[in-house]
């Protein structure tokens, strides 16, 4: 263990080096905020690689300015503050310092005894985890989703600057943008390139392996080692989990540092362990900067660590806890500002906070919203899997609210927690979130379902001698059972079919062949970032696909045909049904929509439809194309009407 003398010493380093730092950038921006607008511009002009910074036009450089001034005072101010806030709490934090480089240095050898006092456990967590690994690793080639498309080419293509600051939606994942920046970069993709998907894809299927051993540490922390053991098998072929192991996404980051916030706030409640408190908020800024939508799961264990200190702890204890969460929360908050200051200088706090997808809802769409949400979650949570296998983890999920008192190591239901977190969170906001959102949530459900297995398990082989050989062997027959269908049924496959386009290589290399030059091809939701995706590997002109071509002016259309659509309507009614949806998707983006007479069928593809434009949206002049009316093919995937 660290001297006290050299643990106040660390401490005190570590207050200053991190005040000065923010103190700095507080400095940087005042500097940049008493610049003019023009000499702001004609410096990102320089920087820009064609010469002209289109994206920031003056009046925005001149709202930068504005704001690099007021963000500049708010982080100078702030880090004064928090520097006495630290400075108080010195000793506390010089504990925590001392004895987290000490479990640092002690790791390997608690991990080697570990492995001799319980070899069995330690031998079927490692197939686990390399099983896991293996599995999604085959899922690292499926075919890239919207949302993907949109982080590889608007963000973590360009230049790191850019990319960490620039926030016109909540697509940019901020730190996973980083994170997929730099695997680019490490495997040869210059600034620029969309790369390959796998490598994109890379920083997500690490955080998606840590997750299978973070989840056996929390659920031993909460339970014992046998709930520990069965929940690592289910994560290792849960669906869910695995599709965002393999998504060019935040999210799978907010469920590993949901699982670490529990182990972390057990900990800190049950021996109010000094490092604990420390980790909270570095977990806790991590996933911030991943998603915003990091304060449903923080919000929950915050307030399960409050409720459970009051009911668990006694006397002096108690308020200890307590004073240490709000120091913890409050640093929290410190370090996220610190994280997205650049996105509040460039892109502002309405950005992040007041978007059009988190906008208030009316109290019917509200709730309309919640459930096609909800049940689009609950539909992909176990994409694949057999009935049979999803009751038994139903079973096991009912099992453990009857059984928690006697089997967790804590009096608050964590469920009950986080769903009052978000419940607060729902009833400010009053906007449905997206299924990725509700991510933190397949950690916890996995950790009580198998809870209440091996609960069921203990009721039914009552042979204490038995009872550890029996979890072992629930294990390995569930998580195989998972794997198999995981396998056979390709279900992450499945997950989110409206945001795949699929095919897409195939459609931009027949626009690549056939498309004349003066064509611009009108898109929407998720073609445009998917071809976007794959033009510069087959050499799709960027002028055919632009996003910049005025309203009105396009002479071609894609419209999707999904999966999902297919299913739900009459073969006589896909045109009409997805033409509706289409439309849909263009009044989002205050387009003028479409009808069918306007549209002359030139290919039908597997998943999408290539149609010319008669008449000019919103007009009534014909084109030169109207000749060949509005026939369709007869001949599926056969041209009716030749491009130009």
């Amino acid at each position: 263990m660290i001297h006290r003398r050299s643990r106040h010493l660390l401490a005190l380093l570590a207050i200053v080096l991190v005040a000065l730092v923010a103190a700095a950038i507080g400095g940087g921006l005042l500097k940049l905020g008493v610049m003019s607008s023009e000499a702001v511009k004609e410096a990102m002009d320089k920087a820009s690689p064609d010469g002209v910074a289109r994206t920031f036009p003056l009046e925005r450089v001149a709202k930068i300015v504005e704001r690099s001034r007021l963000w500049g005072i708010v982080l100078i101010a702030s880090s004064g503050t928090m520097l006495l806030v630290f400075i108080v709490v010195r000793r506390l934090l010089g504990r925590a310092l001392a004895t987290a480089i000490d479990a640092l240095r002690r790791a390997p050898y608690r991990v080697v005894r570990w492995l001799r006092e319980e070899p069995a456990h330690a031998a079927l967590l490692a197939a686990f985890l390399l099983i896991g690994a293996a599995i999604r690793v085959s899922f690292l080639w499926m075919e890239i989703r919207g949302d993907e498309a949109v982080t590889i080419m608007t963000f973590a293509s360009r230049p790191l600057a850019y990319a960490l600051s620039d926030y016109p939606s909540p697509n940019n994942h901020v730190f996973y943008t980083f994170l997929c920046h730099v695997a680019l970069r490490v495997f040869g993709y210059p600034t620029g390139s969309s790369g390959e998907i796998w490598a994109a894809r890379l920083p997500a299927l690490i955080v998606g392996v840590l997750t299978i051993p973070a989840l056996y540490a929390g659920a031993r922390s909460i339970f014992d080692r046998r709930v520990a053991l069965l929940a690592s098998a289910i994560a290792m072929g849960m669906p869910y989990l695995v599709y965002y192991s393999a998504n060019a996404r935040g999210y799978g980051i907010i469920a590993l540092a949901t699982v670490l916030l529990i182990s972390l706030a057990t900990r800190g409640v049950r021996s109010n362990a000094s490092r604990a408190w420390l980790c909270i908020p570095i977990v806790g800024t991590i996933g911030f900067h991943a998603v915003p939508t990091m304060l449903f799961p923080f919000l929950g264990v915050c307030l399960w660590i409050g409720l459970e200190s009051l009911v668990a702890t006694r006397g002096p204890g108690r308020w200890s806890r307590l004073g240490r969460l709000m120091i913890s929360g409050l640093a929290t908050v410190w370090l996220t500002l610190l994280a997205y200051i650049p996105v509040l200088v460039v892109s502002g706090p309405r950005a992040l906070v007041a978007n059009r997808f988190i906008t208030p809802m009316t109290t019917p769409e509200f709730w309309h919203e919640m459930a096609l949400r909800g049940g689009d979650f609950l539909r992909h949570l176990h994409a694949g899997v057999p009935l049979p296998i999803v009751a038994i983890i139903a079973l096991g999920l009912g099992a453990s609210f009857v059984a928690h008192f006697w089997i967790a190591r804590h009096r608050v239901p964590w469920i009950i927690m986080l769903a009052l977190g978000a419940g607060i969170i729902l009833l400010v906001q009053r906007a449905a979130p997206y299924p990725g959102v509700w991510i933190f949530v397949v950690p916890v459900y996995i950790m009580l379902a198998a809870s209440g297995l091996v609960w069921l398990g203990d009721m039914i082989f009552r042979d204490v001698d038995a009872r550890d050989s029996t979890s072992m062997v629930l294990s390995a027959a569930l998580g195989s059972g998972l794997l198999a269908f995981l396998v056979i049924r390709r279900g992450p496959e499945g997950i989110r079919e409206g945001d795949l386009f699929g095919h897409a290589e195939v459609v931009a290399e027949y626009l690549t062949q056939n498309a004349h030059p003066d064509d611009r091809l009108l898109m929407a939701w998720p073609t445009l970032p998917v071809l976007e995706y794959h033009a510069p590997r087959v050499g799709l002109s960027n002028d055919l696909i632009s996003r910049d071509t005025p309203d009105g002016s396009h002479t071609l259309v894609l419209i999707t045909t999904p999966p999902e659509l297919l299913r739900m309507v009459a073969p006589s009614r896909v045109d009409e049904a997805a033409l509706d949806d289409f439309n849909k998707k263009l009044e989002f983006l205050h387009k003028s929509t479409l009808s069918l007479d306007q549209l002359v069928l030139i290919h039908d593809f597997e998943n999408a439809r290539l149609y010319r434009i008669r008449r000019t949206i919103g007009d009534g002049p014909t084109s030169p194309d109207s000749e060949h009316g509005s026939e369709r093919s007869e001949e599926s995937g056969s041209s009716a009407t030749p491009l130009p």
